[in-house]
């Protein structure tokens, strides 16, 4: 057994939001009035490992270009993610409510030069 087939018995914990009106495809978020109704699930870490490899190898093909703006430099990338029951990822946009609530956030950071 090597570590993926082990991971894809493993989980993690989670809150999220009851699936009261949930799309499969659709993430699940928190309620706007924080936590409340919220409940643990287990999300399966083989899933969210995937999807969480595909999302930062999709944004860093995004940003290959990008060193610069103007004499600033591109030094670090910060976003939040949320994440769904099944170990879905989405990335939060501007005026998530679930931001701080949950989510995760990752921090990419340039190399540093030689």
């Amino acid at each position: 057994m090597n570590d993926d087939d082990a991971r894809e018995d493993q989980t993690l914990p989670f809150l999220l939001e009851p699936a009261a009106a949930y799309d499969d495809e659709a993430p699940m978020s928190f309620s706007d009035d924080g936590a409340r109704g919220a409940a643990a699930r287990q999300v399966p870490i083989g899933a969210l490992k995937r999807n969480l490899e595909r999302l930062s190898g999709g944004l860093m093909a995004t940003l290959e270009g990008v060193r610069a703006v103007g004499r600033f430099e591109l030094t670090e990338v910060t976003l939040s993610v949320e994440v769904s029951a099944e170990g879905g990822v989405s990335i939060l946009g501007t005026g998530a409510k679930a931001a701080g609530k949950g989510a995760i956030t990752l921090t990419f950071t340039a190399p540093a030069r030689r």
